[in-house]
């Protein structure tokens, strides 16, 4: 699952800031959901 979220930002990257934030919130989001 990361490694598709990794990718996916990645490919975003051309979007910059909006994608950059896209990618940090889901990263946290991410982290905090697989922790439970």
């Amino acid at each position: 699952m990361r490694h598709s979220v990794s990718t996916y930002c990645f490919e975003l990257s051309d979007e910059a800031l909006g994608a950059i934030l896209v990618c940090l919130v889901g990263s946290v989001y991410l982290s905090k959901f697989e922790s439970r």
